[in-house]
C-alpha cells in the first residue's frame, strides 16, 4: 500500500491532478488483478484438460478468484462513493453561502 501512496504523491508532485493520479492507481490495480485472475483461470483450464484438476485445487482457485474480483471491485466502489460524497459536500457548501 505504501508504494501506491508514493505513486499518487509523486504524480501529484509532477503536476497531475489528484483525481487523475488516483485513476491511474486504480487502473494499475485493476490490471494487476485481472492478469492474475486470467492466468489462474488459464492454469485451471489446462489442468482440467489434462485431468489433473482436483477438488481441493478448484476450491483454492475459486477462493483466490473471489479475492481477485473483490479487491478491485471494492476499490472502484469506494472511489465512486468518494466522488459522490465529495460532490454532495461541495453542493452543501454552496448552499450554505
Amino acid at each position: 500500500m505504501g508504494g501506491n501512496i508514493l505513486l499518487v504523491d509523486q504524480l501529484v508532485a509532477l503536476g497531475v491532478p489528484r483525481g487523475s493520479a488516483v485513476a491511474a492507481l486504480l487502473l494499475s490495480l485493476l490490471g494487476y488483478y485481472i492478469a492474475f485472475a486470467s492466468l489462474t483461470l488459464l492454469t485451471l483450464l489446462l489442468l482440467w484438460l489434462h485431468h489433473h484438476a482436483i477438488t481441493l485445487l478448484v476450491g483454492i482457485t475459486t477462493s483466490f478468484l473471489i479475492v481477485a474480483v473483490t479487491v478491485p471491485g471494492l476499490a472502484l466502489w469506494l472511489r465512486a462513493r468518494g466522488s459522490r460524497l465529495s460532490t454532495a459536500d461541495q453542493f452543501q457548501a454552496r448552499g450554505a453561502e
